[in-house]
């Protein structure tokens, strides 16, 4: 290391970290040592060590490491990579924007035409943040993107609009990058009614 004042080291030599290939990322202590001694501190400090293509399995979840950690989305290879100082290099340039957008289920299948449905839709690379999704159509109709529930990549959740009729139709997801028409099952838009409650008391 180099020691610039009382305040300050800088690490220059840095080694491969060993942990569980599956695991991407861990906070470990770290230990100063001075002339072979170590340096008590009154707060042990921590360092997160991370692997880049286990937190970023898809571009989605890659791009959502890319600030905090420097990760990068590699199109060449379709692999997430630490963009700077990494032992592996992207031959061709870090992606802006994703594509491959899957969806692979929604629930529920169906909602009243006054609408207000919350549906959860799940899949593989629905976006970083909800700002990466553009439009989401149940039956034509608009479906209103929420922040609560959101998952990065995996998970998203709309409220349906209002139908003027009942009817069914396909899902369409779009984001920045793609867009995805789930084909079946279709949402159905019902018009409920009750005929009768039971019990009609209650203590």
């Amino acid at each position: 290391g180099i020691y610039v004042n009382q305040s300050k080291v800088i690490c220059t030599q840095g080694h491969v970290f060993s942990s569980p290939q599956d695991q991407g990322m861990v906070t470990v202590p770290v230990k100063v040592l001075w002339n072979s001694k170590e340096v008590e501190a009154a707060r042990s400090p921590e360092v997160e060590v991370y692997r880049c293509n286990i937190l970023g399995r898809d571009c989605s979840s890659c791009r959502a490491n890319s600030m905090l950690r420097q990760c990068g989305w590699c199109g060449e290879t379709s692999k997430c990579l630490l963009q700077f100082g990494g032992y592996e290099i992207c031959d061709g340039s870090y992606s802006n924007v994703c594509v491959g957008l899957s969806i692979e289920s929604f629930e529920p299948k169906h909602g009243p035409v006054e609408g207000g449905t919350m549906v959860t839709i799940r899949g593989s690379n629905l976006g970083s943040r909800t700002s990466d999704i553009t439009s989401i159509k149940i039956a034509g109709l608009p479906c209103e993107v929420q922040a609560e529930g959101f998952e990065v990549s995996r998970t998203v959740v709309c409220k349906t609009s209002p139908s003027s009729t009942p009817k069914h139709g396909v899902l369409e997801v779009e984001t920045s990058g793609d867009r995805h028409i789930f084909p079946q099952p279709l949402f159905t838009y019902k018009r409920y009614k009750v005929h009768d409650v039971s019990p009609r008391c209650g203590i």
